[in-house]
This record gives C-alpha cells, sequence and structure tokens, in this order.
C-alpha cells in the first residue's frame, strides 16, 4: 500500500514538473488585453496583445475575430477588417516583444467576444512558432444609459489648454534621435516619414504624452534595417480613447547612400565677373579628383618604365661594345706583334 501511494506521488510530481518544463520551454507567448470591459454606444475601445518571446520576433501574423454588430473596426497596426474577422502582420525587428494595438468603436448594446483565434511569430530566420489562443468579453450598454451618458458631455469630452491642444489622450511632443521627422510633429498629424542614412543602424523614438494618466504603447525596435521600419505609437487617455502615431523609418541602402551624399556634397557652379567678363569657377569632388589623375599617373609610371628598359638596353649594348672592341685591339695588337718578330728573323737570315 506505501509502495502504491509513494509511486502516485512520484507519478503527480513527474507530470507536474515535465509540464512546468514545458511551459518554460514556451517559445512565445500571448497576453490579450482591453481598455475596459463595459462600453456604451460611441465610446472607444482599444485591444492590446501584448507577446513575450525567447527569441528576436521579426515577423507576427495573427487573426482575430469580433462581433461586427456590436463592435467597428476602426484602425489596427497592419491590420486589415473583413467584418467580423481582422487580419495581422506586423513586422517587428529584432525584440524579444511585440505589442499590436486594435482600436475599436460600440456600434449598438450587445456583447462580443474578441478572440484570438490564431498567432503566429516569425524569428531572424522566419522560423515559425505557433501561439496558444486569447479572448477578452466586452459589453455594450443599452441605448438608456447611453443617453443618460451623453447628457453629461462635460465627464467624456476632452478639455483643451490656452492653444487648443487636448490636455489628454494626445502627444505633445515627439523625438526622433539620429533623423528628422517629415512633416514637423504637430498633435493633429498622425503619419510621419523619417529617412536616415546607410550607417545609422538605431532611431530612438520618444512620445510625450498630454497627461501623465496616459498610457503610451510603443511598436517596433529601435534597431533599424535597410528599407522600410514601421514604428507606432499609441496614446490611451483615461476613458480608453486612443490615438494612434505611425511613424515610417527609411534606411537607404549603401549604393543609394553613397550616390546621394555625392550628390548632396557637389556644390552649385559659382561664377565670379573680373573686367574682361564673367569667370565660372567649379569646384570638383574629391572622387573627380581621384579619377582624373589615376589615369594620368598610371601613363607616367609606364613611360618611366620605358625609359628604364631603354637605359639598361643602351647600358648593356654599350658594355658589350666595349668588349667587342677590347677583343679586336688585343688581336690586332698580337697580329702586329707577331708580324714583328717574323720581319726581325728574316733580317738575320739575310745578314
Amino acid at each position: 500500500m506505501k509502495k502504491t501511494i509513494c509511486f502516485i506521488i512520484l507519478l503527480a510530481l513527474t507530470v507536474i514538473c515535465a509540464a512546468g518544463a514545458a511551459a518554460d520551454d514556451a517559445p512565445a507567448n500571448l497576453v490579450l488585453q482591453t481598455s475596459q470591459s463595459q462600453l456604451a454606444a460611441g465610446d472607444t475601445l482599444t485591444v492590446t496583445m501584448n507577446i513575450k518571446a525567447v527569441k528576436p520576433v521579426g515577423r507576427v501574423t495573427a487573426s482575430v475575430s469580433y462581433d461586427s454588430s456590436v463592435l467597428k473596426f476602426v484602425s489596427g497596426s497592419g491590420a486589415k477588417d473583413a467584418g467580423g474577422v481582422i487580419q495581422i502582420e506586423q513586422l517587428n525587428g529584432l525584440d524579444t516583444s511585440a505589442t499590436i494595438t486594435l482600436t475599436f468603436t460600440a456600434a449598438s448594446a450587445g456583447s462580443s467576444n474578441i478572440s484570438v483565434t490564431s498567432c503566429a511569430v516569425y524569428d531572424a530566420f522566419d522560423e515559425q512558432y505557433e501561439l496558444a489562443g486569447a479572448a477578452a468579453a466586452v459589453s455594450v450598454t443599452d441605448e438608456t444609459q447611453t443617453t443618460q451618458q451623453q447628457t453629461q458631455p462635460s465627464q467624456t469630452s476632452p478639455a483643451t489648454d490656452a492653444n487648443g491642444v487636448p490636455t489628454q489622450g494626445v502627444l505633445t511632443d515627439l523625438t526622433v534621435v539620429n533623423g528628422k521627422l517629415v512633416p514637423p510633429f504637430m498633435y493633429s498629424i498622425h503619419d510621419y516619414s523619417v529617412t536616415v542614412p546607410y550607417d545609422v543602424t538605431k532611431v530612438e523614438i520618444t512620445g510625450k504624452t498630454a497627461s501623465l494618466q496616459d498610457h503610451i504603447w510603443y511598436t517596433g525596435n529601435e534597431d533599424c534595417e535597410v528599407g522600410l521600419n514601421v514604428r507606432t505609437i499609441t496614446v490611451t487617455d483615461i476613458n480608453g480613447n486612443a490615438t494612434t502615431y505611425t511613424i515610417n523609418v527609411t534606411r537607404l541602402d549603401k549604393d543609394k547612400d553613397e550616390t546621394t551624399a555625392a550628390t548632396a556634397a557637389a556644390p552649385n557652379d559659382t561664377s565670379a565677373d573680373s573686367s574682361s567678363g564673367s569667370e565660372k569657377v567649379t569646384v570638383s569632388t574629391d572622387k573627380d579628383i581621384k579619377q582624373t589623375l589615376l589615369p594620368a599617373l598610371y601613363i607616367i609610371l609606364g613611360v618611366l618604365v620605358v625609359a628604364l628598359v631603354i637605359v639598361i638596353i643602351w647600358i648593356k649594348g654599350k658594355t658589350s661594345g666595349s668588349k667587342e672592341q677590347d677583343r679586336k685591339n688585343t688581336k690586332q695588337r698580337s697580329k702586329i706583334k707577331v708580324s714583328g718578330s717574323k720581319n726581325g728573323r728574316d733580317n738575320r737570315k739575310k745578314k
């Protein structure tokens, strides 16, 4: 009996440990959050999908279903609505977390489940990991409660400061490190573009909310890849009203960046007037100077090599000629000496 009980306890501990290990080894997990669970018709609902992964998340795809008769889809990062089903595809850079924000408007009284029916993350090598689904329920109140809420506009209408800027739910400043916003920031402009050179690998974007009670969400990563990098900032006020700002960061590739830099660095032609007329002065870039001088240097170097070869051949020829002349002179002297000796012997015979 004791052995049986011990065996059962051991088996239970093994199952629990295996389940815990499996949970720890999960490559990624999904948490679904809503800004509120009860709304009145016309209210704004913000749904946030928070993804945490072991490896960097390069891309996220997901399908989200909802009741289109109760809720009306407004906007979302990388989201397309097909009437009750939202298809999402979002690039995420190299961060190990990703945030997807969806905005709805309460259309009519009723209840709706917001369900993530499928979700997959892809790492930097495009390896896919399927995530477990998640769901949240919201309800929209009837017309009586909606009418009562609408009779008190001062409670839901956002206040503005002396310059007409809302005091909550918007950005009052947007800072981009290593880049410049186009167009210049204004709280009511929600789409911007930033172009950075190839050498810039990080672009840090920071937003300042109008109220300390505003909630701010960032998507994307400060690491900047070549090409388009989409970054979003969503500001949600205490009433659940959300405003999303999108920043499209484009990092130039190396070749295009060098061409752009050379064009920007080349100065315009300038002219200087003189008594004899106008003289046009053109300033060349370093690249143009190199392209002009290098062929000339190669020609000069070739001429010097040919001249050196000619001098070596001339010296060698002169040396050979001198040796040949010495041999001829030596041979001639030998003949003269032999001839003199022979004449002397002949003269002695005659005597």
